[in-house]
């Protein structure tokens, strides 16, 4: 899978565990421990796309890290990456 796909399913996961936390944690529960209200195309305060974003770029760091981790400590496949 293309590292780009693989980006957007991390950011998509990430952001998917973010909305069901945050509507329990803050909405239901009214912890208040963060509020995107402020920030361009939110969902309830509780998520945005300028961190849905963020979590795509995050992804892509964790991607080479997991691999390296496996390549190195577990004797898996070198990685070999595709953009597109």
């Amino acid at each position: 899978m293309p590292i780009w796909k693989q980006a957007v399913c991390g950011s998509a996961l990430v952001t998917a565990v973010e909305l069901v936390a945050g509507v329990i944690l803050n909405l239901y529960l009214g912890l208040g421990i963060w509020d995107y209200s402020g920030l361009p195309c939110n969902l309830l305060g509780q998520i945005c796309l300028p961190f849905s974003l963020l979590w795509a770029a995050l992804s892509v760091i964790c991607i080479f890290v997991d691999d390296a981790l496996r390549w190195r400590l577990f004797h898996e496949e070198k990685p070999h990456y595709r953009w597109i």
